[in-house]
């Protein structure tokens, strides 16, 4: 978990970082230390400017003591909006139909077949993200419409002799 974590916190740019793992409450503690001791000084984490925050996912916090479900909790965190954090763990899900075949399978080979579908998984995702935002974009015109229309009416009533209100 650390050399996943630090290598993808490496060189980051990044003022604040919030990291979602299920026991982030114990394995946090001495995050800071390890990442020191453990990888090159280069490594650094953006020469300590970044600010790193631990949280638990929602779906586990409630296994948790109460002091953990407060600290930890998405909920109480500012600028993570009303993410889960789960999301990591959603693409498990998609290779369940696998465990019997990788199972089987030695070190080597059971990577080749979990990358291979991971990347294949990161494919369809890339691919149709575009079909996402054309969705995303009509519906956004959709609801400027239903909610920009009226109030531009309702200043056009207000201040008939302003020519820059637009109706649709």
């Amino acid at each position: 978990m650390d050399y996943m974590y630090h290598v993808g916190l490496h060189r980051s740019l990044f003022q604040k970082i919030f990291m979602s793992y299920d026991i982030a409450c114990q394995w946090g503690i001495h995050f800071k230390t390890r990442m020191a001791t453990k990888f090159p000084g280069d490594w650094s984490v953006n020469n300590g400017t970044t600010t790193v925050k631990m949280l638990v996912p929602k779906f586990h916090l409630p296994a948790h003591v109460e002091k953990c479900q407060c600290d930890f909790s998405f909920n109480y965190t500012k600028h993570v909006g009303r993410t889960d954090g789960e999301a990591p763990e959603g693409g498990w899900s998609k290779i369940n139909g696998l465990v019997a075949s990788a199972r089987e399978m030695g070190p080597g080979s059971r990577h080749d077949l979990l990358e291979g579908h991971m990347g294949d998984s990161n494919w369809k995702k890339v691919v149709g993200m575009s079909l996402h935002f054309i969705f995303i974009l009509h519906h956004g015109i959709a609801q400027s419409e239903f909610q920009v229309c009226p109030y531009c009416r309702r200043l056009r009533r207000r201040y008939p002799n302003r020519p820059n209100i637009h109706i649709t």
